[in-house]
């Protein structure tokens, strides 16, 4: 049986109201910070998702709130402690996002200390394996209704990716976020893990993407591996529905939405685009298929993150 889904790229706002939101829940998708925002929104309000894909991301509160600290601790105490303390960087460490570069000497490398600001924020992407799992954090913030009961994760599913020649994340992140969704409680047999040969990338299957060994913008590429469509297969698949069957792209239904107000700005000019909140961009796009068009309440909403 042939599925068509509503597809929404940073917002879901002004789709919410329009498509079905009692079938399967929402499912959520992205790469990069994308990825570590993906799974922060589906832990969070995990009553609202059914399934979340991450590619080339983390866990839940995996930087923690380390700089905010450390500012507020140093503004209390000015010259105990320097901000911006680094120390020598050794060359098997030459995957991490935060080392200085001064010259092609690696001699000359420095990276943060541990008690430098953005140590934590490091270690998610450079050495996922020492990282701490917020297991304990999160359990403590359900109990205050700061995130939604935990019982909802067991029944999400969840997709992890990852690429064999990323240099920006670690290929550890991976096994250290199916640790992180087992500490929660998703089910085993609700976690696929992929690992691909690619770099900082997104996969696709298309041709005139770029290198899949490349990283860089718009970070797609060229791997000859469908992605999008094996996790929202894996999400949207059942036996009663039959398999998810993939359809040409009505290019005329990929609208741009403001996100600096609400749904009833859809393809606004860009002249008229305003700042939007801090953390979010002025714009995203939503796309529908044309049975989605004609038979909304049929669709189910899913949403990527860049």
């Amino acid at each position: 049986m042939k599925k068509v889904f509503l597809a929404v790229l940073i917002t879901a706002s002004f789709s919410l109201s329009c498509f079905s939101s009692d079938q399967l829940k929402y499912t959520i998708s992205g790469i990069s910070s994308g990825g570590f925002m993906a799974n922060q929104m589906a832990t969070i309000f995990s009553s609202q998702f059914s399934g979340v894909a991450t590619v080339a991301g983390g866990f839940y509160y995996c930087a923690e709130d380390y700089l905010p600290k450390k500012v507020k601790e140093d503004s209390l105490g000015i010259g105990t402690r320097n901000l911006f303390l680094f120390e020598p960087a050794p060359i098997d460490d030459s995957f991490n996002p935060f080392i200085l570069f001064s010259g092609s000497n690696s001699a000359s490398w420095f990276r943060p200390q541990k008690g430098n600001p953005i140590y934590q924020s490091s270690l998610c992407m450079s050495s996922p394996d020492k990282t701490n799992l917020p297991t304990d954090y999160l359990k403590s913030n359900a109990e205050k209704n700061l995130v939604d009961p935990l019982i909802n994760l067991s029944e999400q599913k969840v997709f992890i990716y990852h690429g064999s020649a990323d240099s920006v994340i670690r290929a550890k992140s991976q096994e250290r976020l199916k640790e992180y969704y087992l500490s929660v409680g998703v089910l085993d047999l609700n976690i696929e893990t992929i690992t691909g040969t690619g770099n900082h990338n997104f996969p696709t299957d298309r041709t005139d993407a770029m290198p899949c060994k490349r990283a860089g913008v718009p970070y797609l590429g060229a791997c000859d591996l469908d992605l999008a469509g094996l996790f929202l297969g894996s999400f949207y698949t059942d036996e009663k529905k039959g398999k998810l069957i993939r359809s040409e792209v009505n290019r005329d239904h990929l609208y741009i939405v403001d996100q600096t107000t609400q749904i009833e700005n859809v393809n606004k000019s860009e002249e008229n685009w305003t700042m939007a909140a801090p953390s979010i961009a002025p714009y995203g796009y939503m796309y529908a298929s044309d049975k989605c068009l004609q038979n909304p309440g049929s669709c189910q909403t899913h949403v990527a993150l860049h």
